[in-house]
């Protein structure tokens, strides 16, 4: 499991792929100083 971030890190980068073929690069494509990132694991 990896480290948890704390206060004052730096957030990792993160190439996110969607499905319909898209992709966001995380925190680059970001255009704010704060942001909320929440991932939700599908259980069907």
């Amino acid at each position: 499991m990896a480290d948890k971030l704390n206060l004052g890190d730096t957030f990792p980068a993160l190439r996110l792929s969607f499905t319909n073929g898209t992709a966001l690069d995380v925190p680059s494509e970001l255009n704010t100083a704060y942001a909320i990132l929440l991932f939700y694991r599908g259980h069907w």
